[in-house]
């Protein structure tokens, strides 16, 4: 089996990637003081998305809890037998997460299988309701409305139909990761995200975590696929600015 490495260190950011950090408000320290549950609708994303706010919520002793709501089997596909893969990225996901400060016991995985989440959103929303009631978190982390990817639209679905079933207090941040790579994007994130958190102290614990997710780095075989090759450059070069 051959592979082919994504290369790293990260691009450097260039002065637009620091723009939404500039021109929108940091949390307050008190907000990330409070714990909180991370959905990632990929292994990884949680990282891209939103991955130096964990950093920094973990130092100042906050509970993160990290929900992954597919099983990672897209990445790669047909390189190996699915449930290798399956176990493979679980691996990935749980060594980066330890990398962010969280343990395995903070780590939830619904195991449903990548690029299939809109045809099991009913089984996800019970299984989100479980989580909600267990945690009972004052905070949520969730990939943006605005994503153009399909698991991450639906993930935004099944966790906002979640909440009206909970109605508990709860506040919602979503983070943007494929809105990135679509046209005009940085309008998009200056107008809609007005929240942010620098993590240039955090950008090298951040890198390492995400050269945790291997499979999902490198290109195994003739039929694999990275990260480069769904946005070549945009998204990991702004991975290296602020958490918007």
């Amino acid at each position: 089996m051959s592979s082919q490495a994504l290369p790293l260190p990260l691009p450097r950011p260039s002065w637009t990637d620091h723009l939404p950090a500039w021109l929108s408000r940091p949390i307050k320290e008190t907000e990330l003081q409070k714990p909180a549950v991370v959905f990632s609708p990929h292994a990884g994303d949680e990282l891209l998305g939103c991955g130096g706010t964990i950093l920094r919520k973990r130092e100042l002793g906050a509970t993160v809890s990290i929900v992954f709501m597919t099983d990672g089997s897209g990445a790669n596909r047909g390189a190996m037998p699915r449930h290798l893969h399956v176990e493979r990225r679980a691996a990935e996901a749980a060594a980066s997460a330890r990398l962010l400060g969280c343990s395995e016991a903070d780590l939830h995985f619904l195991e449903i299988e990548e690029g299939f989440l809109t045809d099991d959103e009913q089984q996800a929303g019970r299984q989100v309701l479980d989580i909600l009631d267990r945690l009972r978190p004052p905070q949520l982390f969730i990939p943006s409305a605005l994503d153009r990817q399909e698991d991450s639209v639906a993930t935004w679905r099944i966790v906002t139909a979640a909440l009206k079933r909970w109605k508990e207090p709860c506040t919602v941040y979503e983070y943007p990761v494929w809105l990135w790579s679509a046209p005009c994007a940085l309008l998009r994130v200056l107008t809609d995200f007005t929240l942010s958190v620098p993590i240039t102290h955090y950008l090298q614990r951040k890198q390492a975590a995400l050269e945790c997710h291997e499979s999902r780095m490198t290109r195994m075989g003739r039929t694999g696929s990275t990260l480069a090759d769904v946005e070549p450059d945009g998204l990991l070069r702004r991975l290296a600015s602020s958490d918007p």
